[in-house]
């Protein structure tokens, strides 16, 4: 289990779980490809949480990432760390948008993924 990855830089798939029960599988295994999140739905936030996951647009596709951050003593740096809010820059999901931006709740774990495991579309 990593502590801290940078997907824009790093090459690997790694499943983001943050403290709401919410997963994203994250891949950036192509540099000739965009590095995609996608949120995956399973079961609900266990019930003893104090977050209720809601549907969001697209989960369980891939969405285009832009920019992957989290906030450190008050300024925003790359990567995603254990610990902290995951901020997400993504593709336009909606045709009015220029980005769609997302954060999440604290990461709890990012976990590397085998590169041929759930979750891959090899075609």
């Amino acid at each position: 289990m990593a502590n801290f990855v940078d997907p824009l830089r790093d090459i690997g798939r790694w499943l983001v779980t943050t403290a709401s029960g919410a997963q994203h599988l994250i891949d950036s295994t192509d540099r000739d490809q965009a590095v995609t999140v996608t949120r995956l739905v399973r079961a609900p936030a266990a019930p003893t949480s104090a977050f209720w996951l809601q549907k969001l647009r697209r989960d369980e596709r891939p969405v285009r990432v832009i920019e992957v951050a989290h906030a450190d003593q008050g300024t925003m740096r790359d990567g995603i760390v254990v610990g902290g809010d995951m901020f997400l820059t993504l593709e336009p999901l909606d045709p009015d948008a220029a980005v769609t931006y997302r954060r999440t709740t604290p990461v709890v774990s990012i976990e590397l993924q085998p590169l041929d495991g759930p979750g891959r579309d090899d075609g």
